[in-house]
C-alpha cells in the first residue's frame, strides 16, 4: 500500500516551505507528478523544489515548451526536466517531447502527470494541490510503498507554518 502524506497550507509562504521539505526527499531518477486544477500552484510548487535543489534562474511554466531543463548547483541531483502534459492528447507524443525514465542524476517534474498515470509508472511521487480558500492549498503526497526514502513528516513544518485550516 503506498504511503499518503497530506499537509494543509495557509499560504504561499506555508506551501514553499512545504515543497522545500519535500525537495530533500527526492533523489536522482525521481519521477514526480503534479496533479491539481489549473491555478492551484504546480508551477509555484516545482519552483519552491528547483530553489531547495539548487536551481539559481527563475522556474517558469513549460506550458507551450512542453518541456524545460534546469541545471542544479550543488547536491547529487544535478539536472530538474520540468514537464507540462497539459497540451499532450496521447501518451506517445510524450517520446517527441523527451519524456523518459530520467537519468541517475536527473529529476522529472511533470504538471498535470496524472494525465498519463502509465507512463509516470508506479514508482511515480504524486503531488496533488487542492484549493483550500484563497490562498491555502491541501496537498496530498503519495508515495509508493515499494520506494525506501528517509522519513518525510509534515509535522517537522513549524506550527505556525500549518495551522491545519482547511
Amino acid at each position: 500500500m503506498d504511503r499518503l502524506v497530506s499537509f494543509d497550507s495557509d499560504s504561499p509562504q506555508a506551501t514553499a516551505q512545504f515543497a522545500r521539505a519535500f525537495a530533500a526527499v527526492l533523489r536522482g531518477g525521481d519521477i514526480v507528478s503534479l496533479e491539481g486544477d489549473l491555478g492551484t500552484g504546480k508551477t509555484f510548487f516545482t519552483a519552491a523544489i528547483a530553489l531547495a535543489l539548487g536551481v539559481t534562474v527563475p522556474v517558469s511554466s513549460p506550458t507551450f515548451t512542453l518541456q524545460k531543463i534546469y541545471e542544479t548547483q550543488t547536491g547529487a541531483i544535478r539536472r530538474i526536466i520540468h514537464y507540462d502534459f497539459y497540451r499532450i492528447a496521447q501518451a506517445g507524443e510524450l517520446a517527441e517531447i523527451g519524456f523518459e525514465a530520467p537519468e541517475p542524476d536527473t529529476v522529472a517534474i511533470a504538471e498535470w502527470g496524472d494525465r498519463f498515470p502509465q507512463v509516470c509508472g508506479e514508482k511515480a511521487l504524486r503531488v496533488c494541490l487542492e484549493y483550500s480558500g484563497v490562498h491555502g492549498r491541501h496537498i496530498r503526497i503519495t508515495i509508493p510503498n515499494s520506494r525506501p526514502l528517509p522519513q518525510f513528516n509534515p509535522n517537522d513544518i513549524t506550527e505556525s507554518q500549518n495551522n491545519g485550516d482547511s
